[in-house]
This record gives C-alpha cells, sequence and structure tokens, in this order.
C-alpha cells in the first residue's frame, strides 16, 4: 500500500516537471495561449535546442491579447501585448491594439474626470489608430479641464 502511493506520488512530481518547450507547443496547437506563454517563458534563456521559445512565447501573448481586444478588455490587452518587444514578428499589429486599447482607457479616465490619466493614455495615441482625431479632441479638453481645476483649488 505505501509503496503503491509513494509510486503515485512520484508519477504526480513528474508529471509537473515535463520539457517546458514541449508543454508550451502542445498549448499553442491546442490555442490554450496564457499556459503556451507560461510554458515558454519556463524555458531557459541559455538551451540553445530552442531559442526559438521567445518568439513562440511572444506569439502567445500576441493571441492573448488580440482575444482581450475582441472582449474590450483594454487593461489585459495593455498587459498581454506589453510583453512584446520590437523584435517580434507580431509588434506592429500589437502596437496598433494597443494604442485602440490606450483610447478606450483613455476615454474612460476622461469620463471619471481623472484628467491627469486621460493626458497620460490620449497623449500615448498613434496616428495611424483609427480613433486617433477622437483621441486628440478628447486630450485638449482633459488639459484644458486639469488646467481649470488647478488654478479653481488654488
Amino acid at each position: 500500500m505505501i509503496h503503491g502511493l509513494l509510486l503515485s506520488g512520484a508519477i504526480l512530481l513528474l508529471a509537473g516537471c515535463g520539457d517546458p518547450y514541449e508543454e508550451g507547443i502542445q498549448a499553442l496547437e491546442q490555442e490554450k495561449w496564457e499556459e503556451a506563454a507560461i510554458a515558454f517563458k519556463r524555458v531557459p534563456n541559455l538551451d540553445k535546442r530552442h531559442d526559438d521559445a521567445e518568439a513562440k512565447a511572444s506569439e502567445a501573448y500576441y493571441q492573448l491579447g488580440k482575444l482581450a481586444h475582441d472582449r474590450q478588455d483594454w487593461p489585459k490587452v495593455m498587459e498581454h501585448l506589453g510583453m512584446l518587444g520590437r523584435k517580434d514578428t507580431r509588434y506592429e499589429e500589437g502596437r496598433g491594439l494597443m494604442h485602440v486599447a490606450r483610447f478606450h482607457l483613455g476615454q474612460a479616465a476622461y469620463e471619471k474626470a481623472d484628467w491627469q490619466q486621460a493626458i497620460e493614455l490620449l497623449s500615448l495615441v498613434g496616428k495611424e489608430c483609427e480613433h486617433r482625431e477622437k483621441a486628440r479632441e478628447l486630450l485638449a479638453e482633459a488639459q484644458t479641464k486639469k488646467t481649470a481645476a488647478e488654478e479653481s483649488a488654488q
């Protein structure tokens, strides 16, 4: 009985110690993006056998960001796509989605009268964003309202 329990425990322990690269590949194939990103991030940087692990993690983060965009979960868009580096093949696409997220987060801050947050976010909306003009309008209004609030506080 004790031998069977020890053997079961050893099997469970070994199951959690699989090759993170292979776990990541399986998760990618099953479109389990978060699991894939986590697994690929566990691959040692010096492991030359899997030098594409970082690129695969980036693909998973891109997919997570895209799903968050589709759900309009703007903080998650920023979180996931913020993991992409300039060398990533999906960087430009991810950057475009982040501009949309910044616009919506800036707009929400504007609606809450959080002028500083609105200014910070709306000023980062890129010119290629479809909401650029509206972002510029809200930015100008937020700056005016922030100045007015500061003057009335004095």
